[in-house]
C-alpha cells in the first residue's frame, strides 16, 4: 500500500458504493425477463471476455504469480459461481434491498471464520458484540419482514445465508494460501471457470424456461458484466494497494442503505420501521467488529 492516498480514491470508494449498492435492484429487476442463472451466466460470460483481453495488459503493471488450481477453484466456485448463483435465486423471491441487507453480514462472517481458518487472528470482545447485534438484526427481520412476505420468503432467506458464508470461506481459503498472487489473473481464470458452471447449470436447469432479451434484460447484464464487476473489481483492488483498510470498511456500510433506498424509490419495495430496526442492529454490528 502505498504511504500517501491519491486524490481520487475518495471518489472511487464513492463510486463503488454506488455502483455495488444498485446491483441488487439491477439483478432482480432484469429477473422479470431471465431466468436467474441464464442471467448470471451473461454476467460472467461478458466479464470473463473482457478480462481475457484486459489481463495481459493489467498483469504488466500488476506483476504477481499466476494463481493456483486451488486458489482459482476457490475464487470461481466458493466466491462467485455458488455465492451469486443463491443470490440471483433467492431474489426471485426476496425484495432487493431485504438480499443486500442480510449478505450484508458478510464482513461478519469473515470475522469469525478467520478465528478458524487463520489460527493467528483472535477475535476481540467487540467482534463477538458485533456478531450479537447482527444476530440481532437478522431475527427482526426473519420475525417481521420475510415473515410478512410468506414461508417460501423465510426459506430463501435462509438459503440466502450460504452465500455470504461461501463467499467468506472462499476468501479466506485465498488468504491462508495466496503469497504474491496476481489479482488480476485470479479475478480472470476465476470469472471464466464461474462462467463455465454457472453456463452449464442454466443449460441443465433452465433450458425450457422464458428467456427474453428485452433491451432491460440485456442493458442489466450488460451492467453487471462490465460495470458491477470488471470495472468495479478493478478499481477495488487498486483501492486494496492505496489506501488503508479502514476507509475500505465504509463500503459495507453503505451498500446496504443505497440498496435498502433504490429499492424503496424504484420498485416500491416496503421499508417499514422494523426494516430500519433491522438494518440498525445488522450495520451497527459490522460496526462493532471493525472497532479496534
Amino acid at each position: 500500500m502505498s504511504g500517501t492516498t491519491p486524490r481520487g480514491a475518495p471518489a472511487v470508494v464513492a463510486l463503488l458504493c454506488l455502483i455495488w449498492g444498485s446491483t441488487w435492484l439491477v439483478i432482480q429487476e432484469g429477473l422479470h425477463d431471465l431466468p436467474p442463472l441464464t442471467a448470471l451466466a451473461g454476467r460472467f460470460g461478458i466479464a470473463a471476455v473482457v478480462l481475457l483481453a484486459l489481463a495481459p495488459l493489467l498483469h504488466r503493471q500488476e506483476r504477481g504469480a499466476r494463481p493456483t488450481l486451488r486458489e482459482v477453484l476457490c475464487h470461481g466456485w466458493l466466491c462467485s459461481a455458488f455465492p451469486l448463483g443463491i443470490v440471483y435465486v433467492c431474489e426471485l423471491v426476496i425484495p432487493s434491498g431485504l438480499t443486500s441487507l442480510i449478505w450484508g453480514i458478510y464482513p461478519l462472517l469473515v470475522a469469525f471464520l478467520s478465528r478458524v481458518l487463520l489460527p493467528e487472528e483472535k477475535l476481540r470482545a467487540s467482534q463477538w458484540l458485533g456478531f450479537a447485534g447482527a444476530f440481532g438484526g437478522l431475527c427482526v427481520l426473519f420475525a417481521t419482514d420475510l415473515r410478512d412476505l410468506g414461508a417460501n420468503a423465510i426459506a430463501m432467506a435462509a438459503l440466502l445465508l450460504l452465500s455470504p458464508l461461501s463467499s467468506a470461506t472462499g476468501t479466506l481459503l485465498i488468504k491462508r494460501r495466496s503469497h504474491g498472487t496476481s489479482s488480476i489473473l485470479l479475478n480472470r481464470d476465476g470469472l471464466c471457470l464461474a462462467a463455465a458452471t454457472v453456463g452449464l447449470a442454466a443449460f441443465l436447469f433452465e433450458r425450457d424456461a422464458r428467456v427474453e432479451w428485452t433491451a432491460w434484460a440485456m442493458a442489466s447484464v450488460l451492467y453487471m458484466g462490465l460495470v458491477a464487476t470488471v470495472l468495479a473489481f478493478t478499481l477495488y483492488y487498486w483501492l486494496l494497494r492505496t489506501v488503508p483498510a479502514n476507509q475500505l470498511a465504509l463500503i459495507s456500510y453503505v451498500t446496504p442503505l443505497i440498496a435498502l433506498g433504490l429499492g424503496a424509490l424504484f420498485a416500491g419495495e416496503p421499508l417499514h420501521l422494523h426494516t430500519l430496526v433491522g438494518a440498525a442492529l445488522i450495520l451497527g454490528g459490522i460496526l462493532a467488529a471493525r472497532r479496534r
